[in-house]
């Protein structure tokens, strides 16, 4: 019957009018960052359904003898979502940008009533939304945080990493966000490594060595003491007395020797002596037997300290950080011994620095006032003390010198061993004028002076070269702000080859320590994994974040909020959140699905396809209006027929 054609060609224009809605709405969004288009799906409809039974061949059943019948249908549109197409990859240059490249979902959380942002609950469907377009932009929080939003003001959401240690916590989602104060706690070099070529051409420490000194003989004339230094170990040298003008060497002085054993510390400080029997420490004298021309046996009081051996070493430093954000230097001192040997010394230009202290004085107006001392080093722990400032106006002026030996305190002022209090007197000047001398009891204003207690250790070659052992050393260092750290060294790449050079030093290929100062966030940049790394002024790298997303067991099922924001539905599946290297049974690195800083997914839709698409559905809505058109005009003939 006509009404039948009538319905039909009524229901394909409907359709036809579906598909075009769909059509412009694809086109229209064509350049939106992250839109899913929509495809435009047709079925037929059975209107009715009439039969003669007295016709052969039913389409149902051709042999059942159950009559021809007028199988009357219409036409429907709907709609399919094309969300899980992915959308070409599109460099924005933007840090704040990002793209999916593979499955899976941002999470976005839309802020609370008043804007700001809140984490997101995956239990309640409504407190997350999850889109593929990745433009983000920062915008300014209530505490100075900068977090990540989209244009729709919704908060990008990942997990927070431990700002010690970096470890993600994936129990909760937050807002992404970066914080322009953060900073990095210094750490502590703990582990270094040394790949350095020691010359084999280099000079040898001579041993023996001479020293001399003068002493007095038994009628008070100056004599000419000779001393041999003969090296036992690293830090160890035995000395002894030679020969003496105007008397020979030995005696039977009781208490004197003429060998003494010698241990110097790092720097090459004379640090003990002993005979054997007796143990001395600097600046205590050591007693030499002598026997003078007429028989008369003395001993000659001698200070080793000045008399030390010179060493000839070559020398490389290693930068070193202590935890409150110092940074020192350590330098290793390799001393040629022999043939593939070689002593390994530790040193560092601050032992060799000035340090300062202060001490509470009363000036000659018997005002309480602050005097600040510089101690300048002049070797085997000597100090020159003098003031640098005193407080309220004063001034002074003076100068001591004064052993300390690490471990015991002041043991010389001037050359004079300390016994009580370790006073020394400076002249002070008042504002006013008037000077006059001031004791200071130095014992109290010792500076912390930096010291390294790791003795030399020896180093030994093969024929080719190559270091034997050992392989690492372990230093120990306490450094003048009071900070002491404990580095194991790496030395297993050293090697010994001829330099071919009339001054052959220490050449390094590479070192490398794990210690930094404290640093403040500079700049912050997503990673293919998802990570957002915070770079800080101390050239050291933290994370900070990580992005994960969200996969859907049928993504194409989601509820759309937009052409770029959609919701769960109960077809879509609970959303499994999962960092981006597990994304499709991925693990570390090699899971298909990446993030691509700096871009944007772009529209999934063809544009080449929704004009062919609008060309067939107009062809189509104009050729079932004529025949609307065609039934119509038949109908009305049908109508006069009947009058």
């Amino acid at each position: 019957m006509l009404w039948g054609t009538i319905n039909n060609a009524a229901s394909a224009m409907n359709a036809m009018s579906s598909d075009l809605g769909a059509i412009s709405q694809n086109i229209a969004n064509v350049n939106t960052t992250g839109y899913k288009g929509v495809d435009t799906l047709f079925q037929t409809q059975l209107s009715e359904h009439l039969t003669d039974p007295t016709a052969v061949g039913n389409i149902l059943n051709p042999t059942m003898n159950v009559g021809a019948g007028t199988d009357i249908f219409g036409v429907s549109a709907y709609t399919r979502n094309l969300i899980s197409n992915q959308g070409q990859i599109t460099t924005t240059g933007q840090t704040n940008d990002l793209a999916i490249n593979g499955d899976g979902f941002f999470v976005v959380s839309p802020g609370s009533s008043n804007g700001a942002p809140i984490s997101a609950s995956l239990q309640n469907p409504q407190a997350a939304y999850y889109t593929r377009a990745g433009s983000f932009t920062q915008t300014a929080g209530p505490n100075g945080q900068a977090y990540y939003v989209n244009d729709s003001g919704d908060y990008l959401m990942g997990w927070m990493a431990d700002p010690t240690t970096g470890a993600i916590n994936q129990n909760v989602l937050t807002p992404v966000y970066t914080l322009p104060t953060t900073t990095m706690p210094a750490v502590a070099t703990t582990a270094a490594s040394l790949n350095a070529n020691i010359p084999s051409d280099a000079t040898q420490t001579a041993s023996p060595q001479g020293s001399s000194i003068q002493v007095p003989d038994d009628l008070g004339h100056n004599q000419t003491l000779s001393l041999s230094w003969s090296r036992v170990n690293a830090d160890t040298w035995t000395v002894s007395a030679t020969g003496v003008t105007g008397g020979t060497v030995g005696s039977t002085a009781a208490g004197a020797t003429d060998t003494y054993t010698v241990t110097t510390d790092s720097s090459g400080n004379v640090i003990s002596m002993t005979d054997g029997t007796n143990t001395y420490t600097p600046p205590t004298q050591v007693p030499f037997a002598l026997t003078w021309a007429d028989g008369t046996a003395s001993s000659a009081s001698v200070n080793l300290s000045p008399l030390a051996p010179t060493v000839n070493t070559l020398n490389t430093d290693l930068p070193i950080y202590d935890a409150q954000s110092n940074s020192h230097s350590l330098a290793l001192d390799f001393e040629k011994a022999g043939p593939d040997s070689w002593y390994l010394h530790f040193d560092s230009p601050e032992l060799h620095a000035a340090q300062s202290s202060t001490a509470a004085i009363t000036d000659p107006a018997g005002a309480a006032v602050n005097m600040n001392l510089t101690w300048t080093p002049t070797g085997n722990n000597t100090y020159t003390v003098s003031p640098s400032s005193v407080s309220g106006g004063d001034s002074a002026t003076g100068s001591v010198s004064v052993q300390v030996i690490p471990g015991t305190g002041i043991t010389a002022i001037n050359g004079t061993p300390v016994s009580g209090a370790a006073n020394a007197t400076f002249n002070v000047t008042t504002g006013t004028g008037t000077t006059a001398p001031v004791t200071v009891n130095l014992a109290t204003a010792v500076p912390t002076f930096p010291s390294i207690s790791t003795a030399p250790v020896q180093l030994t070659f093969n024929g080719n070269g190559q270091l034997v052992s050992p392989q690492s050393v372990n230093v120990s260092a306490t450094w003048s702000d009071g900070q002491t750290t404990n580095t194991t060294i790496d030395i297993s790449k050293l090697t010994q080859f001829t330099s071919g050079s009339s001054n052959p030093q220490v050449v390094v290929n590479s070192s490398s320590q794990n210690g930094y100062l404290s640093g403040t966030l500079k700049s912050t940049a997503f990673q293919a994994d998802g990570t957002l790394l915070g770079t800080f002024s101390n050239d050291q790298t933290r994370v900070l974040f990580q992005v994960p997303l969200a996969t859907f067991v049928a993504p194409n099922n989601l509820t759309p909020i937009s052409g770029t924001m959609f919701q769960v539905s109960a077809s879509s599946g609970a959303p499994t959140v999962q960092a981006v290297t597990n994304i499709d049974g991925g693990s570390a690195g090699n899971s298909p699905t990446q993030l691509v800083a700096g871009s944007v997914e772009a529209s999934n839709v063809s544009l080449q396809t929704q004009m062919t698409d609008m060309i067939l559905a107009q062809k189509a809505y104009s050729t079932n209006s004529q025949v609307l058109q065609v039934a119509d005009q038949m109908e009305t003939v049908a109508a006069s027929l009947q009058t």
